[in-house]
Parts: structure tokens; C-alpha cells; sequence
């Protein structure tokens, strides 16, 4: 996969790629619990290509 092509898939596929959101499609987790999750893990500020 090029660069450019890793770059558009991980546009393409954000939702996918948060273990969080699935936990809490899941059940496993709550809303809430995952919101307070967040907040308490460093924040990143997305895909930065090439690094």
C-alpha cells in the first residue's frame, strides 16, 4: 500500500478504528463510560501521514 493509499483508507475507515466505539456497540462499555475514557487518555490529534 503507498502512502497515499494508506492515507485515504484511514479516512475512509476513522469509525472503524476507535476500539471504543465498537465496546460500546458491543455493550461492553457505556457511553458514558467511554466519553470519561477518552478524557482520561492523552488526545491525539488524528492520522498524520508520513511520520
Amino acid at each position: 500500500m503507498t502512502p497515499e493509499e494508506r492515507r485515504q483508507y484511514m479516512i475512509e475507515n476513522k469509525a472503524g478504528l476507535n476500539p471504543l466505539s465498537q465496546l460500546v456497540s458491543d455493550g461492553t462499555l457505556t457511553q458514558g463510560q467511554a466519553d470519561a475514557i477518552k478524557e482520561a487518555l492523552p488526545h491525539h490529534r488524528g492520522f498524520r501521514g508520513g511520520r
